[in-house]
């Protein structure tokens, strides 16, 4: 039997809504919903001051175009996709110096 989303890596891992409500694991993050949908830079450089890697995952939804930006250390791009319900992507992970 396969684990759920919320069972992955021993961690609780919320579906985000896709009115881009969504996951809180209780860490200090932006007061605004995560994770981010089409955020402007300064929405990203206070998710990745927020985050404790000091990075953001970003996943970019080829059928949409939309990209989606939380905290590195939240999940994985994988369980975010998946969360998100998209199926095809591509991914990366944006730093200070980006």
């Amino acid at each position: 039997m396969g684990r759920s989303l919320s069972q992955c890596a021993g961690r609780e891992v919320k579906p985000p809504n896709r009115d881009n409500q969504g996951i809180d694991q209780g860490a200090p993050m932006p007061a605004d919903p995560l994770p981010a949908r089409n955020p402007p830079a300064e929405r990203i450089a206070r998710i990745i001051e927020a985050s404790h890697h000091e990075a953001a995952k970003w996943l970019k939804d080829a059928a949409t175009g939309d990209v989606w930006f939380w905290p590195a250390e939240q999940s994985t791009h994988a369980e975010m996709a998946k969360a998100l319900g998209v199926a095809d992507y591509t991914k990366g992970i944006a730093t200070r110096d980006d």
